[in-house]
């Protein structure tokens, strides 16, 4: 059996998730069972979700707070110096 046969069915069982490759550590064996490989898949799919929920929800809320607590001083300050620093500004 040649190596890139090898290689591609080390590649295909990685992303069954069979096994796991460790750069510079090996290739190790994650599960004995389909089933078990599965489930990890679905848990970290649902951690992910719940992740990416939180990070909206905080973003969202920041946000909110921000533009209730700035005042138009700030912004407008802040927006003639963006303009400024824009390298398209050409200084009319």
């Amino acid at each position: 059996m040649g190596r890139n046969t090898v290689r591609e069915a080390v590649r295909s069982l990685v992303r069954m998730g069979k096994l796991e490759a460790r750069q510079g550590d090996g290739t190790y064996v994650r599960s004995r069972s389909g089933v078990g490989a599965a489930l990890a898949r679905t848990l970290r799919h649902r951690e992910l979700l719940k992740v990416y929920e939180v990070r909206a929800s905080l973003e969202r809320d920041t946000a909110g707070l921000a533009a209730r607590r700035a005042s138009d001083e700030p912004r407008d300050g802040a927006a003639s110096k963006a303009g400024s620093a824009s390298p398209w500004h050409d200084g009319s």
